[in-house]
């Protein structure tokens, strides 16, 4: 299989800054509400793969974050799958084997197929992003790396545990409660930049989509609120723990 080396540089480029930022994370303490999480089982770097390299294996992390294809790996069945849903169907397939998800099948820590990187030539690469209950978990993407006859080549990424879940029952039953309100945040971080919040008031102006937009009235002269802040609700996975944050 051959394909453009910038595509490759980019992809592996991807897995690679998505480590970092697990690395980040790892090492944060925060003092917001935790659910306690069972740790991700850990995979074999040592797997025989169809191109020889050896998949890379975060020992800080405890997870494999870069997987080439393994020598046994399966293919789909595209037969009965229409041409315009091959990509999609095939790609579920291969997340599903790795790592026990599955975009197509409703469950309450599901990845969501974001993108798919298709230029008609070389590689297609398909991107997942993780929510729960509908909210997102930030930093947990998962990229299924395919040929033009969809075998696999590589993924990269990982997911916060199946387990999670579990755990999270009262946050599920009250997201909005849990979370509170999106505007603190705002005026937290306003604060954090040295503003004054009694200055500012904040107004709802869109919260149609993953966003809550807020219109701002600056009383203060020096330091001032501007443009549309917004924020959103995600779950932060941090070692074993889910992290409820508004950002």
């Amino acid at each position: 299989m051959n394909f453009n080396k910038s595509i490759i540089a980019s992809f592996v480029g991807a897995a690679l800054a998505t480590t970092s930022l697990g690395v980040v994370a790892s090492n944060v303490s925060a003092p917001y509400k935790t659910f306690s999480v069972d740790k991700v089982a850990e995979s074999s770097a040592r797997t025989p793969t169809v191109s020889g390299m050896r998949n890379q294996y975060d020992a800080t992390l405890g997870k494999t974050t870069f997987n080439w294809a393994s020598i046994n790996t399966p293919t789909p069945d595209l037969g009965p799958v229409a041409a315009d849903k091959r990509v999609a169907f095939a790609a579920d397939f291969y997340l599903n084997k790795i790592t026990g998800f599955s975009a197509s099948k409703s469950s309450i820590a599901q990845p969501k197929l974001a993108n798919i990187h298709d230029l008609g030539r070389g590689a297609i690469i398909a991107k997942y992003k993780q929510e729960v209950a509908g909210v997102e978990v930030f930093n947990r993407e998962y990229n299924i790396m395919m040929d033009r006859e969809f075998n696999l080549v590589a993924s990269s990424g990982y997911l916060a545990n199946k387990q999670s879940a579990k755990s999270l029952s009262s946050a599920i039953k009250n997201i909005p409660g849990e979370f509170g309100d999106s505007a603190n945040s705002i005026t937290a971080a306003f604060k954090a930049m040295g503003g004054d919040t009694d200055s500012v008031a904040l107004t709802v102006k869109n919260a149609s989509g993953k966003y809550d937009e807020f219109s701002v009235v600056n009383t203060a002269k020096d330091k001032l609120l501007v443009g549309a802040p917004r924020a959103k609700k995600v779950f932060l996975n941090i070692k074993i723990n889910l992290f409820l944050l508004i950002m």
